[in-house]
């Protein structure tokens, strides 16, 4: 499953980066560093996602070394960072979803896609300084 499952992987970025016209990434270490440097450096807007938390996941994976990579790449970068992986796992930990759970309707998922989908719509207005609700007060 190795590299069928990194294949299949990277033709879903690919995928996404053409439908959603944004830039996306599979891996990180120097080239990852660099490219957010110049994206950043270049006037584009950058927002740093890192991956989705999955009990399962956490168990097979050491999550630590790339969370922390992810954060200091922000960091250096003054990048905003939506830290999906600490907020999933915060929801995992609280019960508010059970990321266990595996259901053929996807209603979990959807679920949590719409509240992450929430909150980087608020993170995007809140860089932007974009308030509605202030600008209408006005």
């Amino acid at each position: 499953q190795g590299l069928q499952g990194f294949q299949a992987v990277a033709n879903h970025l690919d995928g996404v980066a053409v439908g959603r016209r944004c830039a996306t990434m599979l891996g990180y270490g120097p080239r990852y560093l660099h490219s957010t440097g110049q994206l950043h450096k270049g006037g584009a807007d950058v927002i740093l996602m890192n991956m989705q938390y999955s009990p399962r996941t956490d168990i097979m994976v050491p999550l630590g070394p790339y969370a922390d990579n992810m954060r200091v790449v922000a960091q250096q970068h003054e990048i905003p960072l939506f830290d999906r992986l600490a907020i999933m796992r915060h929801w995992s930990d609280i019960g508010a979803f059970d990321l266990y759970a595996a259901g053929k309707d996807n209603v979990l998922a959807q679920r949590v896609h719409d509240c992450i989908g929430r909150g980087i719509a608020s993170m995007i207005i809140d860089a932007a300084h974009l308030h509605p609700e202030s600008k209408a007060a006005q």
